[in-house]
């Protein structure tokens, strides 16, 4: 009677390298950080407009905090070998995040430019979409779930 190893039963998060398991963690618990920071730009979007215009200086200094956590999101996707569709929406999610701060001022530069400045809170939702989208396909991949690539 042959006896299999119980490793070859677990689910698919227990079989993968420490590393990659350390790298999956790690973009895990960014990712969330950055749908909350997303979050926060929001309340403070909510301040400056209704409450007091000083919270556009905690907006747009949030906003580098963001920036550069995004970036890192990527190296960690691009270094932790993480499926094509985790590391194309996080290039996707950096890629808006230019977007978005290229949007913010377009008015200023020219008043031919105020439909890109319009542009700006929608780009935020596709932000927040594709971040979101983000999260729920790497915490299926920590899971064990076979639904990464859908």
């Amino acid at each position: 009677m042959t006896t299999q190893h119980p490793s070859k039963h677990l689910p698919a998060e227990r079989s993968v390298s420490v590393e990659k398991r350390w790298f999956r963690t790690a973009f895990l618990v960014g990712i969330w950080l950055f749908v909350t920071g997303l979050l926060f730009q929001l309340f403070t979007v909510g301040m400056a407009v209704f409450i007091n215009p000083s919270w556009w200086t905690n907006h747009v200094l949030f906003s580098h905090f963001i920036g550069g956590l995004g970036f890192i999101l990527l190296l960690i996707a691009l270094f932790g070998r993480f499926p094509k569709a985790i590391w194309s929406l996080t290039g996707l999610l950096n890629i808006l995040f230019f977007v978005q701060g290229s949007s913010a001022n377009l008015d200023s530069i020219s008043p031919a430019l105020s439909l890109g400045t319009a542009f700006h809170p929608v780009n935020a939702l596709l932000l927040f979409w594709t971040a979101t989208t983000i999260t729920r396909k790497t915490q299926c991949m920590v899971m064990g779930s076979k639904q990464v690539s859908s």
